[in-house]
């Protein structure tokens, strides 16, 4: 299995591979997303659906004669670049979590346990002021 990282991501632009790209990172968001509501990467998601939009359009537009190639050609650059921007905003965590690894979320008891053992560990004495 490969190491999914931005560069393998930015791969696929290199080879004008646009519309695969935005599939496959529709797919692995939407599988971080069932297992973290984050909402720095639904954020993400978001901006992802909107940029694919743009790219079906214009591909459509293409097929449809309603814009001539060199529009479609400059228009498909931008949201290479969009999509390359994108790439760029994804957190590190993302990349752990789709290579495999697990979510790891903290809770209300997690962090009274770090508080208390950061009390127990340290000489940190309390003083009542009255």
């Amino acid at each position: 299995m490969k190491l999914i990282s931005a560069a393998y991501y930015k791969k696929y632009i290199s080879q004008n591979k646009s519309e695969s790209l935005c599939e496959e990172l529709l797919s692995h968001l939407n599988k971080y997303i069932l297992k973290d509501k984050n909402s720095e990467i639904e954020k993400l998601y978001d901006n992802l659906i909107m940029i694919t939009g743009r790219l079906k359009s214009i591909n459509q537009e293409q097929l449809l004669n309603i814009i001539n190639f060199e529009d479609a050609k400059h228009e498909k650059s931008k949201i290479d670049h969009s999509l390359l921007k994108f790439i760029n905003q994804l957190p590190p965590y993302y990349f752990d979590f789709i290579n495999g690894g697990e979510i790891k979320l903290t809770t209300s008891k997690d962090i009274r346990k770090n508080i208390d053992d950061l009390h127990k560990d340290s000489k940190f004495r309390y003083e009542c002021v009255t």
